[in-house]
């Protein structure tokens, strides 16, 4: 792809006659031709005149240069005004160089087409160059005096500011669209090029562990502490149901992993759960850590879970995840004894579901022995029919903002937008090297139900569903989706039929 520049005079900026006698259609029709002379697919040009002289007056330009050239062309604002239009923006924030009356025609024109404005700041300046030598500082503020307000989106609406290498930085900061009108432009020309289309296909699925009094009784060593048993309740209740309205508000649904303690502790808020529609999976009992028990502790627990939630569900639950993660051979074969058709506790890939493999063994290093001892390679165990969605610690929000006194690399005070940082940054990367994915997230309404969290997934989940092909699905609807399409490997020990084992006696 080469792009192709051509100009004209353009000096100043205002709504004063010598100002406005610049954009004659003639002008820019020569200045076009000329680009024409270049074999071009499409003409873009890169002003916002028509923000103040009337959107017509782009079309008619437009109609005027493609009359001239035979080729498609568009304009900064024409491109912007589409993007208004398909992200349905009803109320702006405007930022930019122009006096106070050339920003009321702006608003204006704006209002003409249903779209408010809710906060705006403007520099009073006419001159190009000046406008051209304009800084980050400035910038940066005027963007910051729109923030905040009652808006969806914020237009930078001038050609000649070099705003578009921080747009990404606004966003990220304010956690709000931007427009910039330069961005819009080299949106514009490439939406109207016929290009083969990436066929996207990303399933993005919540998972909750409500791991609540459970957690401390189980795993983070808070069984002896008042507090901490206070803080699982939160969890069970009022973090519960705030998760439950986030999901709510943008209609997600989650699978929700649930401990039998939590079950039969708060037994009104995990049927809050169930009758929103949520799918609903096993997650131990008292979140007891499998390492620490012997395999008929295992069944044990197992057992009574699974029918606890077959009970309370009314169906038997399709997925599990163990507490800490931690799984084995024995454990797995379990799971595949009760008819359980995936997991989401390891981590041989990120952002594709696999076939669990179990019984990996390797050899550890003992300083003791010679060195023949232990160099040796993993060896692999079997392969299962278990179908394996991967649990990844970076897109797990406990580990950094859960505070845990016996953990001493427990944080519990990190920056939500840190975090967020993060998990958009591993969301963008497997969206540009991805044409299909899966995004697994695992949140705790211990975390994810305190007002900075619930922010930091609002933005997030608006960031993800501005992109093309995104689904926000079940971890059970990630399981059909990679069972339809990947056969199960050969000599595979696969899952008994689901509820097979409610007709057995332990």
């Amino acid at each position: 792809m080469t792009l192709h520049f051509s100009r004209f005079s353009v000096a100043k900026l205002s709504l004063e006659e010598d100002a406005l006698s610049q954009f004659q259609t003639e002008k820019m029709v020569e200045a076009a031709i000329l680009l024409a002379d270049a074999g071009v697919d499409m003409i873009g040009w890169c002003g916002n005149s028509s923000g103040w002289l009337g959107f017509r007056a782009h079309e008619d330009l437009c109609s005027a240069i493609t009359a001239a050239t035979g080729i498609p062309a568009t304009t900064s604002v024409l491109a912007l005004n589409k993007a208004v239009s398909h992200f349905s923006i009803k109320r702006m924030g405007l930022v930019t160089p122009y006096t106070s009356q050339v920003q009321n025609a702006i608003i204006d024109n704006y209002a003409s087409i249903g779209v408010d404005c809710g906060g705006e700041s403007h520099l009073g300046l006419t001159q190009n160059t000046v406008i051209g030598e304009l800084g980050e500082s400035e910038l940066d503020g005027q963007v910051a005096d729109v923030t905040g307000k009652d808006i969806q989106a914020i237009f930078i609406f001038c050609t000649n500011l070099t705003s578009a290498p921080r747009v990404a930085h606004w966003e990220k900061q304010h956690g709000i669209i931007i427009f910039d009108t330069i961005i819009t432009l080299a949106g514009g020309n490439f939406s109207q090029l016929k290009f083969e289309e990436r066929a996207y296909r990303v399933l993005v699925s919540y998972g909750v562990d409500v791991d609540a009094v459970a957690g401390w009784l189980g795993s983070y060593g808070g069984e002896d502490s008042s507090n901490d048993i206070s803080r699982g309740y939160f969890a069970g209740t009022i973090g519960t149901q705030r998760v439950l309205n986030l999901l709510a508000k943008y209609n997600i649904k989650a699978t929700w992993f649930i401990p039998g303690h939590s079950l039969e502790t708060f037994p009104e808020d995990m049927a809050a759960v169930r009758d929103a529609g949520h799918e609903i999976g096993l997650h131990g009992y008292s979140h007891e850590n499998p390492t620490d028990m012997t395999i008929e502790q295992q069944r044990e627990v197992l057992d009574k879970t699974y029918r606890m939630l077959t009970e309370f569900v009314g169906k038997a639950p399709r997925g599990s995840v163990a507490p800490w993660w931690e799984t084995s051979r024995e454990g797995a074969q379990l799971l595949l004894d009760y008819g359980i058709e995936y997991d989401h506790s390891m981590s041989h890939e990120d952002c594709q579901a696999y076939y669990l493999r179990t019984g990996d063994s390797w050899t550890p290093i003992d300083y003791k022995k010679k060195p023949d001892d232990w160099m040796k390679p993993l060896v692999k165990g079997q392969e299962t029919g278990l179908v394996e969605i991967p649990a990844n610690w970076y897109l797990d929000d406990l580990p950094p903002m859960m505070f845990i006194k016996g953990a001493p690399n427990s944080h519990g005070f990190m920056n939500a937008r840190d975090v967020e940082d993060i998990w958009r940054d591993h969301f963008d990367y497997f969206y540009r090297e991805y044409d299909e994915f899966i995004f697994p997230i695992t949140i705790h309404p211990d975390v994810s139900g305190r007002p900075h969290a619930i922010l930091m997934h609002e933005r997030l989940i608006e960031h993800m569903k501005r992109h093309k092909g995104v689904e926000f699905v079940t971890m059970a609807e990630i399981c059909d989706d990679f069972k339809s399409n990947n056969p199960t490997p050969t000599g595979a020990v696969l899952p008994a039929a689901p509820g097979a084992m409610l007709d057995r006696d332990l």
